[in-house]
């Protein structure tokens, strides 16, 4: 099982630099519970470190609930619904590796209502990064849809800016 735990964890690096693809994960049911369920409990405990406690449970669970809708609302246009396991899965395998490599950052970002030096230079690093999972999640798209890369960015950014925009209309209505 540990070493079928690196093998996962490698499979999901290297998807991080575009060398797989999703159909290069298995297409199964526990593999997709257990990246899924990996996914929202990493997004509450970021979503905790960065927000007030009441609002980590809504935020991670919208955010979970919106990527399974979302890759199945896409699949289903495409008429390529059977894709639907590995595509979740790999979107749900890359966001935990992100989600790990950004721990750090919204540690140190999270907190303080002025920001030191360290922490704005810290905060501009984190756009090559999002750009990165933008790039990531346009390769998770495009071979999902069997399309061109163009047209996975597109949708990896309307993903994106969907997601935030349903977030902050549902647990942050007043901001």
């Amino acid at each position: 099982m540990y070493r079928d735990a690196i093998t996962l964890a490698r499979t999901f690096c290297y998807m991080c630099l575009l060398k797989y693809r999703p159909q290069d994960i298995p297409a199964s049911r526990e593999l997709l519970l257990l990246s899924v369920m990996i996914y929202f409990l990493l997004d509450l405990l970021l979503a905790k470190l960065d927000a007030n406690i009441k609002n980590a449970l809504p935020a991670a669970l919208v955010d979970t609930v919106f990527l399974l809708v979302f890759v199945l609302a896409l699949l289903l246009l495409c008429r390529k619904v059977n894709r639907w396991a590995q595509t979740v899965t790999a979107l749900a395998g890359t966001g935990i590796v992100f989600g790990l490599l950004l721990m750090p950052a919204v540690i140190s970002l999270s907190g303080s209502d002025t920001m030191t030096p360290v922490q704005q230079i810290l905060s501009i690093l984190l756009y090559p990064v999002l750009i990165w999972f933008v790039v990531v999640v346009a390769h998770i798209f495009r071979h999902a849809m069997s399309s061109s890369f163009a047209l996975g960015a597109f949708v990896s950014l309307l993903y994106l800016l969907l997601g935030v925009f349903i977030e902050f209309s549902i647990v942050y209505p007043d901001s």
